[in-house]
This record gives structure tokens, C-alpha cells and sequence, in this order.
């Protein structure tokens, strides 16, 4: 294979990438809609706010992956 082959194949990987992503996207009425699909959102007490700041912080962790990464643990361990 040379290297016009390649990238040619390699464009074509892409455009149906793209395309299975684009239709996921069309099953939602609208932009926010999908952007927001898996929105979660929590009032926290200043108490529990600064401990989920503190552990991703220590784990160099964002908010959303530190709270991702809690709730996932949370799952494995009460089903």
C-alpha cells in the first residue's frame, strides 16, 4: 500500500466515523438537547464541595472526572 492508498483509506475511516457520530447526534431534536444529553447536576454544601475540590485536586483530577471517577467507584462496589 502506498502512501496515496493510505490516506485515501484513512479518509474513508474517517467520513464514517463522523457519520455514525452524526446520526447518534440527529436522534436529538436540537444542539442543546444533544449536548446536554447526559447532564448531571447537584447542589452541594460547602462542606462536601470543598472534599469533591480536594480530591481532585490531590488526583489532578477536573471536577467532572473526579465526580465520573466516584460515582463509578460508588457503582462498582454497591451494584
Amino acid at each position: 500500500m502506498d502512501d496515496t492508498q493510505f490516506h485515501n483509506q484513512m479518509d474513508e475511516l474517517y467520513r464514517q466515523q463522523v457519520l455514525a457520530a452524526t446520526a447518534k447526534r440527529d436522534a436529538y431534536p436540537d444542539r442543546e438537547s444533544w449536548k446536554n444529553r447526559t447532564l448531571v447536576s447537584a447542589k452541594l454544601d460547602p462542606e462536601t464541595f470543598s472534599k469533591l475540590l480536594a480530591y481532585a485536586k490531590a488526583n489532578g483530577f477536573s471536577y467532572n472526572t473526579a465526580l465520573k471517577t466516584i460515582l463509578s467507584t460508588y457503582f462498582q462496589t454497591h451494584g
